[in-house]
């Protein structure tokens, strides 16, 4: 079947005791490194990878790299972290997004956040009608509203399953379509209301002050006529509402499923549910809910199924696996890419970030190099950065020699860096210009100089930015 061709298996590199990256011109960036496993084949697709690594001890927060690995974007998120960090479009504009907020027990309280492409926010969103915003999803539309999940603890019956009870403790799942500008709810579904506790594959906790979540939505986008196609973990199904009233349309896989699922089309526990422009649906395929329960040759995956929604049918088009075989037991995702390609996150449990072509073959492959480090979820997209923060620049005398470092973070089109110094701010002259080597660049020419200014050059030699002056301080 297409999607499981033969490459070469992928080494499992332990990480790496001290991954931290750290920049003299930028003390204030830690985030941790990251390690190429494969190298970027010709036909990956264009654009950098945007991520948001957590849980390590290096900081948390949305980090764009590109194809080396090279740092290009990060800004810390403290006290909780940030979530989703992907590039969308809100009025017509590019944008970066994200969740950000507290996390406990897996279930998020918190807001989407906005950025231009200067990375200044413009706009937040938080759930409304007394409900608060999850970190599972965070979806602008061409509409300029937002699609986000809420949880709520609340009261249900669970008679029908295992250790249910009549007033139970349940995790209420709630769909919301915000409106940007204005916060204003306008379709609010309440999953619990069309889904039972008996179609679930998790039964309640053994402690009775704990909710029972059975559903556990994940994942909220637009259909290709309008509607709403929602991803749920625990019933293992794919649920599509109508966008205006909220009714259900249909159920895909789990217990009540309204198609026939073919050979390869169950996905347990799955992420991140898409229809593509042929008809088709993708899915993060988890597989499992945590490696001790998955059964033997379980593997994590990403799956394309074809749904004729006349004949009732579901049928396997094309699945994705990693060659070393994967288990990622919660979060993940899978990006079908403009030239076909699929980019797949492996969420809260693995480390690993990896481009495959429609054949299954693995383009790119890349992985968090610090300890326990993970991201929710990963994409590839282009985008130009231009900060409105000039450069930043640390200057040392080295021998007879004086010696910078200057990096611009988020800025996408440097191609050169020019160093002008002299003895006093009003009298620098050009002294070198070398090719931009990474987040941050070293340069170093023969003059002593006591005060420097770094400039940005673009590829045809325009200005884009200029550092401060700076004083040259003794040596490294």
């Amino acid at each position: 079947m297409a999607g499981t061709a033969a490459v070469a298996v992928l080494a499992i590199v332990p990480a790496a005791a001290d991954a931290t990256q750290r920049f003299a011109s930028r003390p204030d960036l830690r985030p941790t490194g990251t390690r190429v496993q494969v190298a970027a084949a010709p036909s990956v697709a264009p654009g950098y990878v945007f991520t948001a690594p957590k849980a390590g001890k290096d900081d948390p927060g949305p980090m764009i790299v590109d194809n080396a690995g090279r740092l290009v974007f990060f800004k810390e998120i403290k006290g909780g972290g940030a979530y989703d960090f992907r590039a969308q479009t809100y009025k017509g504009h590019p944008v970066l997004t994200w969740w950000q907020g507290t996390v406990k027990r897996g279930y998020g309280e918190g807001e989407g956040v906005i950025y231009d492409s200067s990375y200044r926010q413009i706009a937040s969103v938080k759930a409304g009608n007394g409900q608060k915003m999850d970190l599972h999803e965070f979806n602008l539309t061409p509409e300029g509203t937002a699609l986000v999940i809420a949880y709520k603890i609340v009261r249900g019956d669970t008679r029908g399953v295992k250790r249910g009870r009549k007033n139970d403790l349940v995790m209420q799942n709630v769909v919301q379509e915000i409106d940007v500008a204005s916060g204003r709810v306008l379709l609010e579904w309440d999953a619990n209301k069309s889904v039972a506790p008996a179609e679930s594959y998790d039964i309640p906790p053994l402690d009775p002050k704990l909710p029972y979540d059975y559903i556990h939505l994940n994942s909220v986008n637009v259909d290709s006529d309008g509607n709403l196609l929602i991803s749920g973990r625990a019933t293992h199904a794919v649920y599509k509402i109508d966008r205006k009233t909220g009714a259900l349309i249909w159920k895909l896989g789990g217990k009540r499923s309204s198609f026939r699922m073919g050979p390869g089309t169950k996905t347990p526990y799955h992420h991140d549910v898409h229809r593509l422009a042929d008809g088709t649906i993708t899915l993060f395929d988890n597989h499992a809910d945590a490696p001790a329960k998955a059964t033997r040759g379980s593997r994590t995956r990403g799956v394309q199924i074809a749904v004729d929604e006349q004949a009732k049918t579901a049928r396997l088009v094309r699945q994705w696996y990693r060659p070393t075989p994967q288990l990622s037991a919660s979060q993940g995702n899978a990006q079908t890419l403009p030239n076909g390609n699929l980019l797949m996150g492996f969420g809260g449990s693995q480390p690993f970030v990896t481009e495959f072509a429609r054949s299954g073959r693995v383009l790119f492959d890349l992985r968090y190099d610090g300890k326990k480090m993970d991201s929710y979820r990963a994409y590839r997209f282009e985008w130009t950065g231009t900060p409105t923060v000039p450069p930043k620049a640390v200057a040392r005398k080295s021998g007879k020699s004086t010696a910078i470092r200057v990096s611009w973070n988020g800025a996408t089109a440097v191609a050169r860096w020019q160093v002008l110094g002299g003895p006093e701010a009003d009298q620098l002259q050009p002294r070198q210009t070398r090719p931009k080597t990474g987040f941050e660049t070293l340069l170093r020419y023969g003059t002593n100089d006591a005060v420097v200014q770094v400039q940005a050059l673009a590829a045809d030699g325009k200005v884009l930015g200029t550092s401060r002056t700076v004083r040259v301080g003794k040596d490294w």
